[in-house]
């Protein structure tokens, strides 16, 4: 299986550039799916190569990575909420994931029904928690505000709230309390958009590698960097490049 980068965003709002840092690798692990934990310490992926479903952790400071084993095929999504807890995506299903089970034991927490009729449809992109009360799943083209306040209870309704791109991942800026980042790319130049969440605008900002050159992230995804560890117009995403 190929190895996924682990690489630092440095973004810079004068410039409207993301600076990308290699910072390891998830080795053996073909990850589009990535979260990290709220203390800033593991990094979890899901194996998306062929059989997927397989999840690994990747120790931050050490930079390793140890295979969990398998947890779920169809899971294209990963992150966690501000309470710790790891969710995960994939179809119209939001699931919670437990850690202390070897390997980790997926829960079907209900489908996302969109409140204008019909369920998320997922098949790539990205989930993130924001310090809102809400998860933000973006789907090929379609970014949706999700109340997962009726979790386990009922099933979650999600509400469009702007039509983007095609993006592979998205992230929250300044732990959870700011605008949504997400990324996408063509096959020679990757860019990220800034959303603002007061009225989902959104602006431009080019990816550049550590010397400056534009860089293509074509298959990844992206997870927010926790306080303290992220500062305002400093570093405070980690993107997961496959190849």
């Amino acid at each position: 299986r190929p190895d996924t980068e682990i690489l630092t965003v440095t973004v810079d709002d004068g410039t409207q550039t993301a600076m990308l840092t290699h910072h390891g690798w998830l080795t053996g692990f073909k990850s589009s799916h990535i979260a990290i934990t709220p203390d800033g310490s593991t990094i979890y992926g899901i194996d998306n190569s062929s059989p997927n479903g397989h999840m690994c952790a990747y120790d931050v400071a050490t930079q390793t990575t140890t295979p969990l084993g398998f947890v779920q095929g169809g899971i294209v999504q990963l992150a966690f909420a501000p309470d710790g807890t790891l969710y995960a995506a994939g179809g119209s299903s939001i699931y919670s994931i437990d850690l202390t089970t070897n390997p980790p034991t997926p829960t079907n927490l209900g489908r996302m029904y969109i409140d204008t009729g019909g369920y998320i449809r997922i098949s790539g992109a990205d989930l993130v928690f924001r310090n809102d009360g809400y998860a933000y799943v973006m789907t090929p083209g379609a970014l949706y505000q999700v109340d997962v306040s009726s979790l386990p209870t009922t099933d979650p309704t999600a509400t469009a709230v702007g039509t983007y791109g095609t993006f592979t991942g998205l992230a929250a800026r300044f732990d959870g309390t700011g605008g949504l980042m997400a990324s996408y790319s063509t096959q020679t130049v990757g860019k990220y958009e800034i959303i603002d969440t007061d009225d989902w605008s959104s602006d431009t900002y080019l990816m550049l590698d550590e010397y400056g050159d534009t860089y293509s992230h074509y298959w990844g995804d992206m997870t927010s960097l926790p306080a303290p560890l992220c500062l305002p117009y400093e570093t405070d995403l980690i993107l997961g490049q496959h190849y």
